[in-house]
């Protein structure tokens, strides 16, 4: 689902003078792009592309399901029932379930910045499964399942919003594929239990989603980039 495009070229007016070649470019990109994926479990996925409207920094981050949500940014948790007048609660108070490798490496990602942490943390763990000779996290299904969004999205609208079909591009074996090591990692006494999952986000369903990404500005390489995942029901 896309709205009209009207951000870059009240831009474009304010900024660009007479004469410039990119007063010749015609953007076609919605302002507002919003995506909405089923899996094949029946869960939930929204996806917003959204880069020309002002707004206040926003990680735009949200994962539900039946007892709570967490939200960012900022960080912060909400459980059922937790308080009366249903307010969001910092982190601080689960700080034991913090992640190990977090533990170990946070306050290094912390200092080093990038979106709080997380951009040293992804190249650190990268790093780690190059040199350990581990199998990385993501795979080559992973990077085709994140980078189709886009290109489907853009079909969708093309159908006014139809419903497109998401290849499977496992043919299947996604029902037997375990999740990567790193989501599993348990140490003793600290509250988690190792566990043995699957992942489900293959073989889904677009439902509405954003408009062509010919703007002059972004390709749909990069826009697919740009496009995190978010779960917002579980």
């Amino acid at each position: 689902m896309s709205s009209p495009q009207r951000g870059l070229d009240a831009y474009r007016k304010q900024h660009l003078a007479p004469g410039d070649p990119r007063w010749q470019e015609r953007y076609i990109c919605g302002d507002m792009n919003t995506s909405l994926i089923k899996t094949a479990k029946g869960l939930t996925i929204t996806v917003k592309h959204a880069v020309t409207s002002p707004h206040p920094y926003d990680r735009i981050n949200l994962i539900a399901g039946t007892s709570g949500l967490f939200q960012d940014y900022p960080p912060r948790i909400y459980f059922d029932g937790m308080n009366k007048d249903e307010s969001f609660a910092s982190l601080d108070a689960y700080k034991q379930y913090q992640h190990p490798l977090w533990e170990r490496e946070g306050d290094l990602a912390r200092r080093s910045g990038g979106h709080g942490g997380m951009d040293l943390i992804m190249i650190h763990r990268l790093l780690e499964c190059v040199r350990q000779g581990l199998a990385p996290d993501l795979d080559v299904y992973d990077c085709a399942a994140w980078a189709a969004v886009a290109p489907l999205s853009v079909e969708s609208v093309r159908r006014g919003s139809a419903p497109v079909e998401f290849p499977d591009f496992t043919q299947g074996k996604w029902k037997e594929r375990p999740i990567s090591a790193i989501a599993t990692e348990a140490e003793p006494g600290a509250g988690r239990v190792r566990r043995k999952k699957v992942r489900t986000v293959q073989n889904c369903t677009v439902f509405v989603a954003p408009k062509s990404y010919g703007c002059g500005l972004c390709t749909p390489q990069r826009a697919a980039a740009a496009l995190p995942v978010y779960p917002v029901s579980s």
